[in-house]
Formats: structure tokens, sequence, C-alpha cells
């Protein structure tokens, strides 16, 4: 399988930089480590209200 870009991880700069590449008509690869994409974004359920956490710049 011959692709014309590999991205390597799938957190919210590499899903949106394969979208754009693949808008421009490139066939595209996402490598990531983990067991589901987003990087530092996730949604998590506890006591029946649902948390939304991101990367911290401090």
């Amino acid at each position: 399988m011959e692709k014309d870009v590999v991205i390597i991880g799938a957190g919210l700069t590499g899903l949106t930089v394969a979208l754009l590449l693949k808008n421009r008509g490139l066939s595209v690869a996402i490598l990531e480590k983990s067991n589901r994409v987003g990087g530092q974004i996730q949604t998590f359920h506890e006591n029946g209200f649902v948390f939304e956490s991101g990367p911290n710049t401090g």
C-alpha cells in the first residue's frame, strides 16, 4: 500500500493535516501508537457527567 504522505500521530494536528492533504488529492496514512485518536483531547464520563479535557500550556 503506497501513500503520498505518512503522518505520525492522530492528534488534532495530524488529523487536520491529513484532511487538508486528502482534499488536495494526496493519499495519506496516519500512524498512531495509542488505541484511540485525538492526542491530548479526551472525553470521559464520571458520576453521570461528561468531561472534556485537552492540552495544558501552563
